[in-house]
C-alpha cells in the first residue's frame, strides 16, 4: 500500500521566510533587456505624426518603416474644402451689358432743342451749331441720351444732354484719320467707376475715314475680357462705350480695345 501523506515539513524560520520571498520577487520583476524591448516601438509610434486638416490624415514618417494604418475620422462640416469655381471673364450679375449702344440719329428740330439746353463756356451769345448727333443708350439700365458736337464762336464741345458737357481741344479738332489709322480721337471721358466701384465704362468720339461701316470696343484685363460692344459711325464720326465689371484676382485698371470695319466686312488697321 503507498502512503499519499506528504512528509511533515517543519516550519520556517523568520530568515528563510524572508529569504524565500525575495527569491520570488526577483522572478517577477522584467530585466533591463524586457525594458528595452518595450520602448522601440514607443519611440516607433512617436515617430509617426498626424496632422489632421479637413478632416484628413495625413501620416508622415521616414525611411521604409511601416507604420500602423491610421484611425479613421469623420470630416467636420466646416473643415470640408470646396473647390473654387472657374474665374468667368466678367460678371453681369449687377449690371446688364448692352451689345451696341447706337440708337439712330436724331431729328434736326430736336436737337437744336438740345442745344439750347447745353451750356458751353466762352460760346458768345449767338447760340450753339449742330455739327453732329446721335441717341445713345446711356450708363443705367434703360437709359438713353442725345448726344451732341456743336460749336459757338470758336469753341467746340462734346453735349450729352442730361450728363455733361466736354470741351474738344483745337488740336485734337484739326487732326484727321490716316491711311494707317482709321480713327482720331477727338474727345472722350474719363475712367468711370459708376454706378458702382466695380463698374468700368469709358466712351470716346472720333473722326472716322468715309470708309468706317462698324467700331467695336471692349476691355481687357490679367485673365478675362468684356464682350465686344458696337458703337456708332455717321457722317465721319465714330463713338464707342466700353463697359465692363472685371473679376480678379487682383483688382487692376483694365485696357480698352478698339476694332473698326468696311462695308464689306473687312478689318481696318485704328
Amino acid at each position: 500500500m503507498i502512503d499519499l501523506e506528504p512528509p511533515s515539513v517543519p516550519p520556517l524560520t523568520q530568515s528563510q521566510h524572508d529569504r524565500l520571498r525575495r527569491n520570488v520577487m526577483t522572478k517577477t520583476r522584467p530585466s533591463s533587456s524586457t525594458a528595452h524591448k518595450w520602448a522601440a516601438p514607443l519611440v516607433a509610434v512617436g515617430a509617426v505624426a498626424a496632422v489632421v486638416a479637413g478632416g484628413v490624415i495625413v501620416v508622415q514618417h521616414t525611411g521604409n518603416q511601416q507604420q500602423p494604418p491610421a484611425a479613421a475620422t469623420t470630416p467636420s462640416p466646416k473643415s470640408v474644402a470646396i473647390p473654387a469655381p472657374s474665374m468667368p471673364p466678367q460678371s453681369a450679375t449687377i449690371l446688364p451689358f448692352p451689345t451696341a449702344v447706337d440708337l439712330g440719329p436724331v431729328p434736326a428740330a430736336e436737337a437744336a432743342q438740345a442745344a439750347k439746353a447745353c451750356h458751353v463756356p466762352g460760346s458768345g451769345p449767338g447760340g450753339l451749331q449742330v455739327l453732329w448727333s446721335r441717341r445713345l443708350k446711356g450708363a443705367a439700365p434703360g437709359s438713353r441720351f442725345v448726344q451732341l458736337v456743336v460749336e459757338g464762336e470758336g469753341v467746340r464741345a462734346v453735349c450729352q444732354q442730361g450728363v455733361g458737357v466736354y470741351m474738344i481741344e483745337d488740336t485734337y479738332w484739326a487732326k484727321q484719320p490716316t491711311a494707317r489709322h482709321a480713327l482720331s480721337t477727338v474727345v472722350g471721358s474719363s475712367w468711370s467707376t459708376q454706378p458702382t466701384k466695380m463698374y468700368f465704362q469709358h466712351w470716346t468720339l472720333y473722326r472716322a475715314r468715309a470708309d468706317i461701316a462698324r467700331v467695336e470696343s471692349r476691355y481687357v484685363w490679367p485673365g478675362g475680357a468684356s464682350d465686344w460692344v458696337k458703337g456708332a459711325v455717321a457722317d465721319g464720326f465714330a463713338y464707342t462705350d466700353s463697359r465692363a465689371i472685371p473679376v480678379s484676382k487682383n483688382p487692376v485698371t483694365p485696357t480698352e480695345e478698339i476694332r473698326a470695319y468696311d462695308a464689306q466686312g473687312q478689318r481696318v488697321p485704328v
